[in-house]
Protein backbone atom coordinates (compact mmCIF):
# COMPACT_ATOMS: atom_id res chain seq x y z
CA UNK A 1 0.00 0.00 0.00
CA UNK A 2 2.95 2.35 0.63
CA UNK A 3 4.80 1.56 -2.70
CA UNK A 4 2.14 2.64 -5.19
CA UNK A 5 1.89 6.29 -4.04
CA UNK A 6 5.77 6.61 -4.30
CA UNK A 7 5.85 5.32 -7.88
CA UNK A 8 3.13 7.72 -8.88
CA UNK A 9 5.06 10.63 -7.38
CA UNK A 10 8.28 9.73 -9.30
CA UNK A 11 6.38 9.51 -12.58
CA UNK A 12 4.82 12.91 -12.00
CA UNK A 13 8.26 14.48 -11.42
CA UNK A 14 9.59 13.09 -14.72
CA UNK A 15 6.65 14.52 -16.67
CA UNK A 16 7.12 17.94 -15.09
CA UNK A 17 10.86 18.00 -15.98
CA UNK A 18 10.22 17.12 -19.64
CA UNK A 19 7.58 19.84 -19.97
CA UNK A 20 9.74 22.51 -18.27
CA UNK A 21 12.99 21.90 -20.34
CA UNK A 22 11.97 20.76 -23.87
CA UNK A 23 14.99 22.50 -25.64
CA UNK A 24 17.57 20.43 -23.84
CA UNK A 25 16.26 17.19 -25.20
CA UNK A 26 17.98 15.78 -28.24
CA UNK A 27 15.76 15.07 -31.25
CA UNK A 28 14.72 11.51 -31.54
CA UNK A 29 16.79 9.40 -33.87
CA UNK A 30 19.69 11.99 -34.18
CA UNK A 31 23.14 11.16 -32.88
CA UNK A 32 24.94 13.92 -31.02
CA UNK A 33 28.06 15.40 -32.85
CA UNK A 34 30.80 15.82 -30.29
CA UNK A 35 32.86 18.13 -32.75
CA UNK A 36 29.95 20.49 -33.65
CA UNK A 37 31.09 23.23 -31.26
CA UNK A 38 34.72 23.03 -32.44
CA UNK A 39 33.76 23.26 -36.14
CA UNK A 40 31.87 26.53 -35.69
CA UNK A 41 34.40 28.24 -33.39
CA UNK A 42 35.93 31.39 -35.00
CA UNK A 43 39.37 30.59 -33.63
CA UNK A 44 39.56 27.43 -35.73
CA UNK A 45 38.48 28.99 -39.12
CA UNK A 46 40.94 28.41 -42.11
CA UNK A 47 42.55 31.78 -43.15
CA UNK A 48 42.35 32.82 -46.85
CA UNK A 49 45.62 32.52 -48.93
CA UNK A 50 47.85 35.61 -48.72
CA UNK A 51 48.38 37.67 -51.91
CA UNK A 52 51.98 37.54 -53.27
CA UNK A 53 54.05 40.65 -52.59
CA UNK A 54 54.71 42.78 -55.72
CA UNK A 55 58.10 42.07 -57.25
CA UNK A 56 60.62 44.91 -57.07
CA UNK A 57 62.38 45.95 -60.27
CA UNK A 58 65.85 44.45 -60.67
CA UNK A 59 68.87 46.34 -59.43
CA UNK A 60 70.30 48.68 -62.10
CA UNK A 61 73.20 47.41 -64.17
CA UNK A 62 76.40 49.40 -64.47
CA UNK A 63 75.48 50.49 -68.00
CA UNK A 64 72.10 51.85 -66.82
CA UNK A 65 73.42 54.57 -64.54
CA UNK A 66 74.37 56.97 -67.34
CA UNK A 67 70.69 57.24 -68.31
CA UNK A 68 69.81 58.46 -64.79
CA UNK A 69 72.43 61.22 -64.50
CA UNK A 70 70.84 64.67 -63.98
CA UNK A 71 67.34 63.21 -63.83
CA UNK A 72 64.88 62.95 -60.90
CA UNK A 73 64.81 59.39 -59.58
CA UNK A 74 63.57 57.28 -56.69
CA UNK A 75 66.14 54.94 -55.15
CA UNK A 76 65.27 51.93 -53.01
CA UNK A 77 67.82 51.23 -50.27
CA UNK A 78 67.07 48.63 -47.59
CA UNK A 79 63.34 48.82 -48.33
CA UNK A 80 63.32 52.63 -47.94
CA UNK A 81 62.72 54.97 -50.86
CA UNK A 82 64.76 58.13 -51.42
CA UNK A 83 63.82 60.91 -53.85
CA UNK A 84 66.41 63.11 -55.45
CA UNK A 85 68.74 63.51 -58.39
CA UNK A 86 71.74 61.47 -59.57
CA UNK A 87 74.71 63.81 -59.99
CA UNK A 88 77.19 61.20 -61.20
CA UNK A 89 78.61 57.77 -60.55
CA UNK A 90 81.78 55.73 -60.59
CA UNK A 91 82.59 52.04 -60.27
CA UNK A 92 81.21 51.64 -56.76
CA UNK A 93 79.25 54.73 -55.69
CA UNK A 94 76.50 57.08 -56.83
CA UNK A 95 76.55 60.81 -56.04
CA UNK A 96 72.98 61.60 -54.98
CA UNK A 97 71.39 64.97 -54.18
CA UNK A 98 68.24 65.01 -52.06
CA UNK A 99 65.50 67.68 -52.36
CA UNK A 100 66.83 69.43 -49.23
CA UNK A 101 70.19 69.94 -50.95
CA UNK A 102 72.09 67.24 -49.07
CA UNK A 103 74.60 65.39 -51.25
CA UNK A 104 75.81 61.92 -50.34
CA UNK A 105 77.77 59.08 -51.90
CA UNK A 106 75.68 55.90 -51.91
CA UNK A 107 77.14 52.45 -52.45
CA UNK A 108 75.77 50.81 -55.58
CA UNK A 109 75.67 47.47 -53.78
CA UNK A 110 73.08 48.88 -51.32
CA UNK A 111 70.73 50.16 -54.05
CA UNK A 112 68.18 47.47 -54.87
CA UNK A 113 66.04 49.43 -57.35
CA UNK A 114 65.90 52.75 -59.18
CA UNK A 115 63.21 54.36 -61.29
CA UNK A 116 62.41 57.75 -62.78
CA UNK A 117 60.42 60.05 -60.48
CA UNK A 118 57.50 60.69 -62.82
CA UNK A 119 55.86 63.27 -60.54
CA UNK A 120 58.93 65.51 -60.48
CA UNK A 121 59.61 64.95 -64.18
CA UNK A 122 56.10 66.02 -65.17
CA UNK A 123 56.37 69.16 -63.06
CA UNK A 124 59.58 70.16 -64.91
CA UNK A 125 59.66 68.63 -68.45
CA UNK A 126 62.95 70.36 -69.25
CA UNK A 127 64.68 67.77 -67.08
CA UNK A 128 64.26 65.28 -69.92
CA UNK A 129 66.69 67.35 -72.00
CA UNK A 130 69.47 67.19 -69.40
CA UNK A 131 71.09 63.96 -70.68
CA UNK A 132 70.95 65.30 -74.24
CA UNK A 133 72.62 68.55 -73.22
CA UNK A 134 75.32 66.64 -71.35
CA UNK A 135 75.89 64.34 -74.34
CA UNK A 136 76.25 67.28 -76.74
CA UNK A 137 78.68 69.00 -74.37
CA UNK A 138 80.70 65.80 -73.97
CA UNK A 139 80.90 65.34 -77.75
CA UNK A 140 82.04 68.94 -78.20
CA UNK A 141 84.72 68.47 -75.54
CA UNK A 142 85.94 65.27 -77.20
CA UNK A 143 86.11 67.01 -80.59
CA UNK A 144 88.12 69.86 -79.08
CA UNK A 145 90.50 67.41 -77.37
CA UNK A 146 90.92 65.43 -80.59
CA UNK A 147 91.57 68.60 -82.60
CA UNK A 148 94.19 69.72 -80.07
CA UNK A 149 95.85 66.29 -80.16
CA UNK A 150 95.94 66.27 -83.97
CA UNK A 151 97.19 69.84 -84.35
CA UNK A 152 100.18 69.78 -86.65
CA UNK A 153 99.21 66.53 -88.39
CA UNK A 154 98.51 65.61 -92.01
CA UNK A 155 95.61 63.52 -90.65
CA UNK A 156 93.77 66.68 -89.62
CA UNK A 157 91.74 68.76 -92.06
CA UNK A 158 93.21 72.15 -92.79
CA UNK A 159 94.18 74.81 -95.31
CA UNK A 160 97.70 75.14 -96.66
CA UNK A 161 99.65 77.93 -98.31
CA UNK A 162 102.78 77.06 -100.32
CA UNK A 163 105.35 79.36 -101.91
CA UNK A 164 108.04 78.19 -104.31
CA UNK A 165 110.91 80.66 -104.05
CA UNK A 166 112.43 79.44 -107.29
CA UNK A 167 114.06 76.49 -108.98
CA UNK A 168 115.12 75.67 -112.53
CA UNK A 169 112.97 74.14 -115.27
CA UNK A 170 114.38 72.56 -118.44
CA UNK A 171 112.48 72.02 -121.74
CA UNK A 172 113.01 68.58 -123.27
CA UNK A 173 113.45 70.06 -126.76
CA UNK A 174 116.21 72.44 -125.63
CA UNK A 175 118.15 70.89 -122.75
CA UNK A 176 120.54 73.81 -122.80
CA UNK A 177 117.77 76.31 -122.08
CA UNK A 178 117.08 76.87 -118.42
CA UNK A 179 114.00 78.62 -117.03
CA UNK A 180 113.82 80.21 -113.63
CA UNK A 181 110.53 79.38 -111.94
CA UNK A 182 108.58 80.72 -108.95
CA UNK A 183 104.98 80.22 -107.84
CA UNK A 184 102.41 80.07 -105.07
CA UNK A 185 99.73 77.54 -104.13
CA UNK A 186 96.73 77.50 -101.84
CA UNK A 187 94.47 74.57 -101.04
CA UNK A 188 93.17 72.14 -98.48
CA UNK A 189 93.98 68.75 -96.97
CA UNK A 190 91.38 65.98 -96.74
CA UNK A 191 92.58 63.05 -94.60
CA UNK A 192 90.82 59.71 -94.28
CA UNK A 193 89.22 58.99 -90.91
CA UNK A 194 90.51 55.45 -90.29
CA UNK A 195 93.40 54.90 -92.70
CA UNK A 196 96.73 56.34 -93.79
CA UNK A 197 95.22 57.90 -96.93
CA UNK A 198 95.75 61.65 -97.36
CA UNK A 199 94.38 63.84 -100.14
CA UNK A 200 95.09 67.46 -100.99
CA UNK A 201 93.58 69.81 -103.54
CA UNK A 202 94.63 73.29 -104.54
CA UNK A 203 95.19 76.05 -107.04
CA UNK A 204 98.65 77.07 -108.27
CA UNK A 205 99.89 80.14 -110.08
CA UNK A 206 103.42 80.04 -111.48
CA UNK A 207 105.72 82.13 -113.61
CA UNK A 208 108.69 80.81 -115.60
CA UNK A 209 111.26 83.19 -117.08
CA UNK A 210 114.14 82.73 -119.51
CA UNK A 211 116.50 85.14 -121.24
CA UNK A 212 118.85 84.19 -124.06
CA UNK A 213 120.75 85.64 -127.01
CA UNK A 214 119.83 84.64 -130.52
CA UNK A 215 121.97 85.33 -133.57
CA UNK A 216 120.08 86.13 -136.76
CA UNK A 217 119.86 88.31 -139.84
CA UNK A 218 118.17 91.60 -140.42
CA UNK A 219 115.78 92.05 -143.37
CA UNK A 220 118.78 93.40 -145.24
CA UNK A 221 120.60 90.14 -144.48
CA UNK A 222 122.94 91.80 -142.04
CA UNK A 223 123.90 89.71 -139.00
CA UNK A 224 122.44 90.79 -135.67
CA UNK A 225 122.07 89.47 -132.14
CA UNK A 226 118.75 89.67 -130.30
CA UNK A 227 118.03 89.22 -126.64
CA UNK A 228 114.83 87.24 -126.17
CA UNK A 229 112.83 87.15 -122.97
CA UNK A 230 110.37 84.27 -122.63
CA UNK A 231 107.59 84.35 -120.01
CA UNK A 232 105.33 81.40 -119.25
CA UNK A 233 102.34 82.05 -116.97
CA UNK A 234 100.37 79.04 -115.73
CA UNK A 235 97.17 78.76 -113.68
CA UNK A 236 96.67 75.16 -112.56
CA UNK A 237 94.26 73.12 -110.54
CA UNK A 238 96.10 70.30 -108.77
CA UNK A 239 95.26 67.16 -106.82
CA UNK A 240 97.72 65.26 -104.64
CA UNK A 241 96.81 61.73 -103.55
CA UNK A 242 98.91 59.52 -101.31
CA UNK A 243 99.45 58.31 -97.78
CA UNK A 244 101.62 59.05 -94.83
CA UNK A 245 101.97 59.63 -91.13
CA UNK A 246 101.23 62.66 -88.99
CA UNK A 247 104.40 64.43 -90.15
CA UNK A 248 105.18 62.93 -93.58
CA UNK A 249 103.10 62.82 -96.77
CA UNK A 250 104.11 61.03 -99.98
CA UNK A 251 101.91 61.55 -103.04
CA UNK A 252 101.39 61.57 -106.79
CA UNK A 253 100.44 64.81 -108.54
CA UNK A 254 97.81 65.32 -111.24
CA UNK A 255 96.78 68.68 -112.60
CA UNK A 256 95.25 70.63 -115.44
CA UNK A 257 95.15 74.29 -116.35
CA UNK A 258 95.87 77.09 -118.76
CA UNK A 259 99.16 78.64 -119.89
CA UNK A 260 100.11 81.85 -121.69
CA UNK A 261 103.53 81.95 -123.42
CA UNK A 262 104.95 85.34 -124.38
CA UNK A 263 108.25 85.89 -126.25
CA UNK A 264 109.62 89.43 -126.54
CA UNK A 265 112.77 90.67 -128.27
CA UNK A 266 114.83 93.69 -127.34
CA UNK A 267 114.67 94.68 -131.01
CA UNK A 268 111.63 96.52 -132.21
CA UNK A 269 109.47 94.86 -134.84
CA UNK A 270 111.31 91.59 -134.39
CA UNK A 271 109.91 88.58 -136.16
CA UNK A 272 110.54 86.53 -133.02
CA UNK A 273 107.96 88.38 -130.91
CA UNK A 274 104.98 86.13 -130.20
CA UNK A 275 102.19 85.35 -127.73
CA UNK A 276 100.31 82.08 -127.52
CA UNK A 277 98.03 80.03 -125.28
CA UNK A 278 98.20 76.38 -124.38
CA UNK A 279 96.56 73.72 -122.26
CA UNK A 280 98.83 72.58 -119.42
CA UNK A 281 98.86 69.24 -117.62
CA UNK A 282 101.43 68.62 -114.85
CA UNK A 283 102.20 65.04 -113.78
CA UNK A 284 104.59 64.20 -110.98
CA UNK A 285 105.24 62.95 -107.48
CA UNK A 286 106.54 64.44 -104.29
CA UNK A 287 107.12 64.20 -100.59
CA UNK A 288 106.02 66.76 -98.04
CA UNK A 289 107.06 67.05 -94.43
CA UNK A 290 105.69 69.03 -91.51
CA UNK A 291 108.10 70.73 -89.14
CA UNK A 292 106.49 71.61 -85.83
CA UNK A 293 102.76 72.25 -85.89
CA UNK A 294 102.39 74.36 -89.05
CA UNK A 295 105.56 74.69 -91.15
CA UNK A 296 105.67 72.70 -94.43
CA UNK A 297 108.63 71.70 -96.61
CA UNK A 298 108.00 70.05 -99.98
CA UNK A 299 110.07 68.62 -102.83
CA UNK A 300 108.20 67.76 -106.04
CA UNK A 301 109.75 66.67 -109.37
CA UNK A 302 107.28 66.78 -112.25
CA UNK A 303 106.77 67.00 -116.00
CA UNK A 304 104.42 69.61 -117.45
CA UNK A 305 102.92 69.24 -120.91
CA UNK A 306 101.95 72.46 -122.71
CA UNK A 307 99.68 71.63 -125.65
CA UNK A 308 99.15 74.46 -128.13
CA UNK A 309 98.82 75.21 -131.84
CA UNK A 310 102.51 74.66 -132.42
CA UNK A 311 102.44 71.19 -130.90
CA UNK A 312 103.33 69.73 -127.52
CA UNK A 313 106.12 71.13 -125.39
CA UNK A 314 107.28 69.10 -122.40
CA UNK A 315 109.18 70.72 -119.55
CA UNK A 316 110.80 69.12 -116.54
CA UNK A 317 111.20 70.93 -113.24
CA UNK A 318 111.65 70.09 -109.59
CA UNK A 319 109.75 72.35 -107.25
CA UNK A 320 111.05 73.18 -103.82
CA UNK A 321 108.25 74.75 -101.81
CA UNK A 322 107.89 76.22 -98.36
CA UNK A 323 104.58 76.80 -96.67
CA UNK A 324 102.28 76.55 -93.71
CA UNK A 325 99.17 74.60 -92.73
CA UNK A 326 96.35 76.19 -90.76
Amino acid sequence: MHIRPLAAAVAACLVVSLVAFPATAAPAGDAADPFAADATAPSNAVPPPAEPAPAEPPAPAETDWSAYVDRPVILTIGGREMRGRVLGHDAGTVAFKEPNGAISDLAKADITAVRIDEVTRRSDPSLDDAPSRRSQLARAERRAERAAAEDGSFHDRGVYLLVSPGIVAVPFRSPGTVFYRWGASIGGIIPAQNSAFIGAYGFTFEHLFNQQRVDGLTPNLNPQTERLRTHVFRALGEVRLGSGSDKLFGYVLLGAGFAVIHVASDKSNSSLDSTGAAFSAPIGAGIQGMLGDHFLLDFEPRVTLDIGRGGVAAMFDARLTLGAKF
